[in-house]
């Protein structure tokens, strides 16, 4: 969207929080779980356990970028967003099991 100059959706304030992940490092994560072979079943979450405001996330592209990004401030929020809203945090639970199978988001 970005890159076609076109307008970026935000619903609400921008105060929402997420557990932004890189998708390579989720990529990596799963293939390293993939060649795992210390158990037969493990729950992992991949994620960095650490959330970041949309507001912030948007001002470190505007600074890596540099460029103001049009930002579409849109009126309907649809009610799986605002469900997504009341958890907090919205990230499963840091597991140590990430450095057994050698990965590291």
């Amino acid at each position: 969207m970005i890159n076609e100059g076109k307008a970026i959706p935000v619903f609400g304030d921008g105060t929402t929080r997420r557990d932004y992940t890189f998708i390579d490092d989720i990529i990596a994560g799963v293939s390293a779980a993939i060649d795992f072979t210390g158990s037969d079943y493990e729950v992992i979450n991949l994620g960095e356990s650490r959330t970041v405001e949309l507001r912030e996330l948007i001002s470190l592209l505007e600074k890596e970028l540099k460029q103001r990004l049009d930002i579409h401030e849109a009126a309907i929020v649809s009610i799986l967003q605002r469900v997504m809203d009341i958890i907090d945090p919205p990230i499963g639970p840091p597991t140590p099991e990430k450095p057994k199978i050698g990965f590291k988001p």
